[in-house]
């Protein structure tokens, strides 16, 4: 197994599917043809996440300082974010099944075999690769320092290493039992939304496979003339039947490209609207500081 969790020498004509990677199977049990999650799984991975946000949510009413607020503030978008992630993988789970089904049927069996069309799917396959392999870095070296940084920020600063990644003011203080509680919610709440995070990124590996099925496409308009000639001597026809024939598959070809991204587009919506909203949000937080004299004057 490779960084990601896919078979290291896996089939170049198989389709890059994320739901096979280690990320995603910590969240969700799949079996080899997709489509079957272990409610189970996600609906504790989901309850994590909502007593997160909710403990998030809690914390921004009654902080005492506008860096508090805005920390527990970003809190509660991330988790929200990766709740909407969460959910929106259960419910479009045979939306993935049908699309990645459709990529791994095109990509074993070539439709035109022209010179080309097999090197645009590999290095499609090669690109999705290496988003996730990216994705995976960026987010697995993410998680220790969220974790890490605030208690050894205070350890240093002669405070006290009990910190947490987000400022609850759920937690009683001197509790050392249930500071511990917390210290697992939080490493286990912020490790699934990590895992999440990178779910949620995938999606450039579907858009770059649909890329690439258009590619193909464009590529055999842009050699329909080869393929007229190879049906003429192939089936005996005419210069003009054989540019008709291969007119009528493009266009068939088109519709159903088009079927399947339509079938693939609420998912990929969904995706879009969690990050979009939620992101936005949180940008605007970290500005928050910029035009504020002091963020961490005392709320009234």
């Amino acid at each position: 197994m490779n960084l990601i969790g896919l078979p290291p020498r896996e089939d170049d004509r198989k389709a890059v599917d994320y739901r096979k990677c280690t990320f995603f199977k910590i969240l969700y049990t799949e079996n080899e043809t997709g489509g079957k999650v272990s409610m189970a799984r996600g609906v504790f991975v989901i309850v994590t996440l909502s007593i997160m946000a909710t403990c998030c949510l809690v914390s921004v009413t009654q902080s005492q300082t506008a860096e508090q607020l805005l920390d527990n503030l970003k809190g509660m978008h991330l988790e929200v974010m990766v709740l909407m992630v969460a959910i929106n993988e259960c419910v479009s789970r045979k939306r993935m099944r049908r699309f990645m089904s459709y990529v791994e049927r095109f990509r074993a069996n070539p439709r035109y075999d022209l010179p080309g069309e097999e090197a645009i799917l590999v290095q499609a396959r090669s690109n999705a690769i290496r988003d996730i392999t990216f994705l995976v870095i960026i987010f697995g070296a993410n998680f220790p320092l969220m974790m890490l940084t605030k208690p050894v920020t205070e350890a240093l600063g002669g405070g006290s290493w009990k910190q947490l990644p987000f400022p609850w003011t759920v937690l009683p203080d001197d509790e050392d039992t249930t500071f511990v509680a917390f210290l697992l919610l939080h490493t286990l709440g912020v490790f699934f939304s990590h895992c999440l995070g990178v779910v949620g990124m995938c999606f450039s590996t579907i858009t770059t496979q649909i890329t690439a099925l258009f590619d193909v496409l464009l590529l055999s308009i842009e050699r329909i003339e080869e393929r007229a000639a190879r049906k003429m001597k192939q089936l005996g026809l005419s210069y003009q039947e054989s540019m008709l024939i291969c007119l009528k598959e493009s266009v068939a070809h088109h519709q159903e490209l088009v079927q399947e991204v339509r079938s693939e587009k609420p998912h990929l919506e969904s995706q879009f609207f969690s990050e979009i909203v939620n992101i936005s949000m949180i940008m605007a937080c970290e500005a928050f500081p910029l035009v504020r004299v002091s963020p961490t004057m005392r709320i009234v």
